[in-house]
């Protein structure tokens, strides 16, 4: 069980699923057009894709996301998801603004803005739909750059407001009706399935009404922990073995942690406790984390035990050594597949495919 290896191998797997969920691996979530474009906020971020809600298979997948973010808070297993606020106010049941679009879609948002504001008359906008009547739609094509009756979504597909709407362009007139379709469109209809899916799966684990007392960023907190990893909060819950808490090499190796971002922190704690993110307060950690001295040398890398929070350091000569190492072992040693075999890392600077082909060897008769 869980409880009694420490948990280690639960929460990498939750690690690791969270990870395949914001990638290309499965088309349940999708990078925000911000994103693609590399503009605007939420860069960072991922969406469900509207495409993917619409069939059977991708709703039941996102229901099942849904029962993980039920379970995170059930048993504070935070998911390292990167999801926009956009997002946790649909969850939560507030109605999403052009804002909220804006922060994951600048283009998308300044689509419909730039209908909003382009220059008509008042008789243009209660003009019959006649092709002889063009008062104001030249002007009016050329402020909303040929506008049609469709908008692109966030997972890149079009959707149209009208029959054969991706070919039909917006008159003036129309305005008032284009913008009612296009907000309705962005604003409720790309989510709506998504947000049923996700919100199906919670509720098989938590009764639904809590929602409605909890803000969008609180619903985020139970369910991902902090994003930024509190340092403060982690040497608070740190232990020492073999190691004074002034000696030189703890010194460094908090220094080396302040210096890292914050996706290193995050591999850190992937790969001393292997989640990404920290609870979210003292009362919360299940185990201290435990810092101690190990026999090695300035090549050899450090190791850690993600059942039991620990991490063993070699006694390097220097902070640049140390930061160097434990930068390599938490960036390229994630994976916990050796946690009960022992693999010598002294050399992991070589490159010999003999050696690489003689350890490989080792570890698999070591399984």
């Amino acid at each position: 069980s869980t409880q009694s290896t420490g948990g280690g191998l639960f929460r990498d797997a939750l690690s690791h699923v969270c990870r395949e969920l914001q990638s290309r691996a499965v088309p349940l979530l999708v990078p925000t057009p911000n994103a693609r474009a590399g503009t605007g906020d939420a860069q960072d971020a991922w969406l469900p894709a509207a495409s993917a809600a619409a069939t059977p298979l991708g709703a039941a997948m996102l229901a099942f996301v849904g029962k993980l973010m039920g379970l995170a808070v059930r048993g504070q297993h935070h998911l390292n998801l990167d999801l926009p606020p956009l997002v946790w106010r649909a969850l939560v049941g507030e109605r999403l603004s052009l804002a909220d679009l804006r922060a994951v879609d600048v283009h998308g948002a300044a689509a419909i803005d730039a209908v909003a504001r382009a220059p008509t008359t008042t008789a243009s906008d209660n003009a019959a739909d006649d092709d002889d009547d063009n008062n104001g739609d030249a002007a009016f094509a050329t402020a909303t750059h040929g506008a049609v009756w469709a908008v692109r979504l966030c997972d890149g597909t079009q959707r149209e407001l009208a029959p054969g709407g991706s070919e039909r362009v917006v008159r003036a007139s129309e305005r008032r009706a284009w913008l009612r379709a296009a907000r309705r469109a962005r604003l409720v209809d790309e989510w709506a399935a998504a947000v049923a899916a996700l919100r199906r799966g919670l509720a098989a684990v938590l009764p639904l009404s809590l929602l409605s007392f909890l803000a969008p960023a609180e619903l985020e907190r139970q369910v991902c922990g902090e994003r930024v990893v509190d340092l403060a909060l982690l040497r608070s819950q740190t232990r020492y073995s073999r190691l004074a808490p002034d000696a030189p090499l703890v010194r460094w190796f908090w220094r080396a942690l302040e210096s890292f971002d914050t996706k290193q922190r995050e591999a850190f704690l992937r790969f001393a406790w292997g989640r990404s993110r920290l609870p979210l307060d003292a009362a919360s950690f299940s185990h201290r984390f435990v810092l101690t001295a190990c026999r090695g040398d300035d090549l050899t890398l450090p190791t850690s035990h993600t059942c039991f929070f620990q991490l063993d350091l070699p006694p390097y000569s220097s902070y640049d050594v140390l930061r160097a190492k434990l930068l390599y072992a938490v960036c390229e040693g994630t994976a916990i597949d050796s946690d009960h075999s022992n693999v010598d890392v002294s050399r992991w600077h070589e490159d010999d495919d003999d050696d690489d082909d003689d350890q490989v060897k080792d570890v698999l008769g070591a399984l």
